[in-house]
């Protein structure tokens, strides 16, 4: 628990002959009160959450900045499909729809490394957003919908893909 974060870590490793983990990865969660949409501090839980003190990523996500100008842009309108349980945005769409801003002939030559990502703001069904990026060595880049309001921000970086 990092102030009004709650952490949570991610290890996923191949075969059992290497014990280095393919994919590292650390969220952080906000918990938030459905009446007020306000933070709700983690202390004030009726069980206590369990703790560590190492991480899968050991640096804390920073708040991302995004940029000032765009190179590449892509809209989607949130579908039925695109929900989760509670009829809200799944995460995993923001993922998918980052991707697709991406040019394929960057693809081509590129593999995403590192992917960071700050919600702040829910998307429903019927939304227009809209995902821009600079795609320069890295990419910043941000989600917004039809009212021009940030849904979240994101950074990518980038190593060179091998030839398969």
């Amino acid at each position: 628990i990092e102030k009004l974060f709650a952490l949570r870590d991610f290890l996923v490793f191949g075969d059992q002959s290497n014990d280095q983990p393919l994919i590292k990865a650390t969220s952080a969660w906000l918990l938030m009160d459905l009446k007020t949409k306000r933070p709700h501090k983690i202390q004030r839980l009726e069980k206590p959450m369990p703790s560590s003190t190492t991480h899968a990523v050991e640096t804390t996500p920073e708040k991302i900045t995004p940029p000032s100008r765009k190179s590449h842009s892509y809209s989607v309108t949130v579908g039925r499909t695109h929900l989760d349980a509670n009829f809200h945005t799944n995460n995993a769409n923001y993922i998918f729809w980052v991707e697709n801003v991406l040019p394929i002939d960057w693809c081509s030559k590129h593999q995403i490394h590192t992917f960071q990502i700050n919600f702040l703001a829910e998307s429903f069904v019927g939304d227009l957003l809209t995902i821009e990026c600079d795609l320069k060595e890295d990419c910043y880049g941000r989600i917004f919908n039809q009212n021009n309001k940030d849904i979240a921000h994101f950074y990518l970086g980038f190593s060179t893909r091998s030839v398969l």
